[in-house]
């Protein structure tokens, strides 16, 4: 439906949008029934005799020709209140700020009874409204003008599952029906709806929207927010969610998992509009919606519209997954005057335009990659073929033949039409989660009259006859007479940038590429995306096996469900103190940690690829670290090139912004820029402007520029049904949240402050179902578990948390940083979120990604035993490996082991470069900052002692630096910030690991003035980079 809905859907859905957008404070204000100005006695009332006088003697209506100085003003009464009952509503506030005497005229009843009829099609006669002792004016203004956005055809919003809902003017209510499968038995009937919502238009204090579902006795208020094109629902009670699920498993016909329960039974709904395609004379029939029979629990809707030389038809109910493409120039002529007989004839015929076709496309995307301009349409083309401007006449002038279904081909339908005009070639294009690659189903397009159409799909053998939707739908129909076929892909792009949405779905596009994988060869297998090593899936789902032993022995011990239901009681007091969840104190004493990031890295050690010769003793491809994988990783000079802007070449925030260089050098330009970013609102400059660092007071925006994270009513209203499902289920890996926070951010001197937000977002990212999506990209896959006494039976199965992720020992510290940055609950869960599914997932799972912690192991103990060797070797001899000190800082991401100035300053650059390579070079430069002291132990418990407290590396066990004070804050600065990075790489091939900290030589005075003079450059590629207008990526 988006495409559809897309192209046929822009511009408003009724003609005097833009006049609404176009008003004053003061027109609205007038519109919404805003007292006006205090007037006299005299004035409250309009007299005839009053009007009378006003007009004599200016050419009144006897006069033969009004004098020139003749005003509208100088009309009678009458005749103004019959001219202003033809001016649009919104116009009137305007009229009535011209003159005393318009304002009067304006409150004639009479005037806003044609209003509401003619634009909003009330019906009811005006004793109605005095009996209740309100005026048309009142409803005009209080309900019909505040709801005029709502009013039209609907299409329920969602990912998979999609309704319809018609909001009208019913009598003296607005309306919203919904279309109900299960009440449509047959194509040939008119639609049948039930009611959802109601808005009353006799409530004369404040409107309520009252919900109209579930099992209630009586209506109850439901929440509603509009926007232009999009509003959404919310039931302000939740007693009825059983039976929501039920009328979707009713629709669905299928038993429903529990990510649909989850994100169905809160009846929070969005909506988007569904925009009717207009009616050209070239078309070959009336566009519209027809329904059909797919499959047998109920009808579908679809939609036809034309485009050039194709047709669609679209799903707008049910499961959206594909789109029937109809090629209009690729006609098929049918022998001997009638339908074929044979399948194998059809099918033989359709198989050799689908050949052609496909070869054609490839040319023309052969011909658009070399630069030449494609033809119009296929090349291919029956001689008896119409031209486009001619099909419409065509199809109605052709000739019917008989039409037989061909033997074989199956139907539910055997009612279908014994005559048919036109056949043409189609193809059904499939989009499933299930499959690698959409799948093509090509077929046969059959015209039967204006009223019906059918489609024959060749490799399934069966055909659906579309029937048109006998029902009138009002505020549903584009009229955009301004916008032609031929300009339209020019007029989609002028919407885009003046209306902001080009920079919305560029940054839209720039996301996913960020996420996902770059696409591979179509043949590849679905496990191949996740993980293409095979030791490497079997490694990650022998550890997960362990993973889940420990759960469900822990399950065992304690005789604790994995879910249960909180009691009415419980849910009141989760409530009562959802805010301040800190100072409970359960007895967590018997739960214990799935696992420890030491049990993870055990694991790590013990893999080995069966491909490659893992002997017992040492040899030349013996690996002296731990880690014994042959993977590729970086070395320096592909790490210099990696992260450029870290080299002592460019300024950098955290360093040219300290006290020892003046802002103006760099700190305030730097500001500058960034605030320049924020306002061209383009994720791909951000994330090169924060590989620099980013300002404090930018840092929040810049991060979900980058994420592309913005808070939306809709995504507020998400979070608050997670919260829902938290305070109604209780499910064990909660007191595993409540274990690890105490553990861990609860004992830490920077997040303790923070441990009632670390409960709300960590137990509603257990409940996101949304979270599962990530599992395409990566190598784990979540548990699952089976409904009680259905064990065994995958109808049956759940996913177990519903967001697939088992929190381990320390999983909290992703969290705790960013609370320093958002103060707003939802925004810090979409934040974390979204960081989640980026990067920290790929911290405690298996895989052979760049920035998997197994490829982060590994370059980390490359760096070492190539630049510091003799440290490297000391530490190994003494059995102090040194990833074993290190792996706790790169799984936590150094978060609890920096400061968090200097941690934020670190996931700035992990964002500004999109990858996690940088947790290894920094663990190396901290080895490299203590090497001296390194060589003196003699024990791994010296070793960690040595090295633990990363967020004071400048600390008063490391040799004294040189005298010169800027050497001095050079050493401290390269080493306790992130921004050393690189500068501690490239100084590493020039020293041996025993006198690094004493000969490291610094010309301070040079770096200095090469910093000063090289950052313009830099803040003139960020302009240009804004400037250009970002050229597709």
């Amino acid at each position: 439906m988006e495409e559809c809905a897309g192209l046929c859907g822009v511009g408003s859905s009724r003609g005097c949008r833009c006049r609404q957008q176009c008003q004053g404070p003061a027109e609205m204000a007038a519109a919404e029934g805003k007292p006006a100005p205090a007037r006299g006695p005299a004035e409250k009332h309009v007299e005839a005799d009053t009007a009378v006088r006003c007009c004599a003697g200016s050419g009144g209506i006897g006069s033969p020709m009004p004098p020139p100085h003749c005003s509208l003003q100088d009309l009678p009464v009458e005749m103004l209140v019959e001219i202003f009952a033809w001016v649009p509503g919104t116009d009137l506030p305007s009229l009535a700020q011209a003159c005393t005497k318009f304002h009067h005229i304006l409150h004639t009843d009479s005037i806003w009874r044609r209003r509401c009829r003619e634009e909003y099609g009330v019906r009811e006669n005006l004793q109605n409204l005095e009996t209740i002792g309100m005026s048309y004016r009142e409803v005009y203004a209080k309900v019909l003008h505040p709801y005029r956005h709502i009013l039209g055809l609907w299409q329920l919003d969602t990912e998979h599952y999609r309704t319809l809902l018609n909001v009208v003017v019913d009598g003296l209510c607005i309306t919203g029906w919904t279309y109900g499968p299960s009440l449509n038995t047959h194509e040939d009937g008119p639609l049948q709806f039930k009611p959802s919502f109601r808005i009353r238009l006799t409530e004369r204090k404040s409107t309520t929207v009252e919900c109209m579902e579930g099992l209630h006795i009586r209506p109850h208020k439901r929440h509603v927010q509009i926007q232009k094109d999009r509003f959404t629902l919310q039931c302000n009670k939740t007693d009825h969610q059983k039976d929501l699920t039920a009328r979707l498993r009713e629709e669905l016909a299928l038993v429903l998992r529990l990510g649909w329960e989850d994100r169905y039974q809160y009846d929070c709904l969005a909506y988007r509009r569904l925009y009717l395609p207009p009616s050209h004379l070239d078309d070959l029939i009336r566009p519209g919606l027809f329904q059909g029979i797919y499959d047998p629990f109920s009808l579908k809707i679809v939609m036809l519209s034309f485009h050039g030389n194709y047709a669609r038809v679209t799903k707008i109910t049910g499961v959206s997954n594909g789109m029937l493409e109809i090629h209009l120039i690729c006609r098929i002529q049918l022998p001997d005057g009638e339908f074929f007989r044979n399948f194998n004839e059809l099918s033989q015929v359709i198989q050799e335009i689908d050949e052609q076709v496909i070869r054609e496309q490839q040319q023309q995307q052969q011909q658009q990659e070399d630069g030449i301009e494609e033809s119009e349409g296929h090349g291919w083309q029956s001689p008896a073929q119409p031209s486009v401007g001619e099909s419409g006449a065509a199809a109605s002038e052709e000739q019917p033949v008989p039409f037989v279904l061909p033997v074989g081909t199956l139907t539910r339908d055997q009612n279908y039409p014994q005559t048919c005009r036109m056949c043409f070639y189609g193809v059904d294009t499939v989009i499933s989660p299930v499959l690698a690659y959409p799948k093509r189903f090509p077929g046969v397009f059959i015209l039967f009259d204006e009223n019906h159409f059918g489609f024959i799909w060749l490799e399934l053998k069966y055909f659906v006859l579309f029937v048109r939707v006998q029902n009138t739908f009002q505020n549903a129909s584009l009229q955009r007479t301004d916008i032609k076929l031929e300009s339209l892909k020019e007029d989609i792009k002028r919407f885009f940038k003046t209306s902001g949405w080009e920079k919305k779905l560029q940054n839209a596009v720039y996301s996913e590429l960020s996420v996902f994988p770059l696409p591979s060869h179509p043949a590849v297998p679905p496990e191949h995306l996740k993980e293409p090593l095979v030791y490497m899936r079997k490694a990650q789902g022998s550890w997960e096996k362990r993973i889940l032993k420990s759960l469900n022995s822990m399950c065992t011990e304690l005789s604790i469900p994995l879910a249960r239901k909180r009691p009415v009681g419980e849910q009141k007091e989760l409530l009562n103190k959802w805010n301040e969840m800190g100072t409970d104190e359960p007895d967590l004493s018997h739960f214990r940690p799935v696992y420890a990031p030491k049990d993870f890295l055990e694991v790590l050690i013990n893999l080995r690829n069966p491909n490659y010769e893992n002997g017992d003793s040492p040899s030349f491809r013996t690996h002296l670290g731990l880690i014994q994988i042959p993977l590729k990783v970086k070395d320096i000079p592909e790490l210099k090139e990696l992260f450029v802007e870290l080299g002592l070449t460019t300024g950098q925030l955290g360093i040219d912004d300290s006290t020892q260089v003046p802002p103006e050098l760099f700190e305030n330009e730097h500001v500058r820029i960034g605030q320049k970013v924020l306002a061209e609102q383009d994720s791909a400059a951000a994330q090169q402007y924060v590989r620099q660092g980013s300002p404090t007071a930018l840092r929040a925006e810049l991060w979900a520029l980058i994420l592309n994270i913005s808070s939306q009513p809709e995504d507020i209203l998400y979070y608050e049904q997670l919260k829902t499902n938290v305070i109604q289920h209780d499910l064990l890996v909660d007191s595993l949240i409540y274990k690890d926070v105490k553990l861990t951010a609860s004992n830490d001197d920077y997040y303790f402050v923070f441990e009632d937000y670390l409960y709300q977002v960590l137990l509603c990212f257990s409940r996101d179902t949304s979270v599962l999506g990530h599992f395409a990209y990566n190598s784990a896959s979540p548990p699952r578990s089976y409904i009680r006494g259905k064990l065994g039976i995958e109808e049956y199965a759940v996913f177990y948390p519903p967001n697939g992720v088992i929190p381990f020992h320390g999983f909290s510290m992703y969290v705790a940083p960013l609370c320093f940055l958002y103060n707003e609950p939802s925004k810090l869960y979409q934040i974390f979120r979204e960081m989640y599914v980026r990067f920290f997932f790929r911290l405690h799972s298996i895989s052979s990604h760049p920035s998997g912690i197994v490829s982060l192991c590994l370059l980390f103990e490359t760096l070492l035993q190539t630049y510091l060797p003799q440290l490297f070797y000391h530490l190994r001899e003494i059995g102090a490996q040194p990833l074993r000190i290190s792996f706790k800082w790169m799984v936590r991401a150094f978060s609890g082991y920096l400061a968090t100035d200097q941690l934020l300053l670190l996931w700035d650059r992990i964002l500004g470069y999109n990858s996690l390579e940088i947790l290894a070079v920094l663990a190396a430069a901290v080895f490299a900052f203590r090497a001296v002291n390194l060589m003196e132990v003699t024990s791994l418990a010296a070793a960690e002692d040595t090295c633990c407290h990363c967020s004071h590396l400048a600390c008063d066990n490391a040799p004294s630096p040189p005298a010169d004070p800027l050497v001095t804050w050079t050493l401290s600065w390269m080493l306790a910030l992130l921004t050393s990075v690189v500068i501690t790489l490239e100084m590493l091939p020039k020293f041996s690991a025993p006198q690094f900290p004493c000969k490291l030589v610094w010309e301070s005075v040079e770096t200095q003035q090469v910093i000063g003079a090289q950052h313009d450059s830099h803040q003139r590629e960020l302009l240009a980079i804004l400037h250009e207008a970002y050229e597709p990526r």
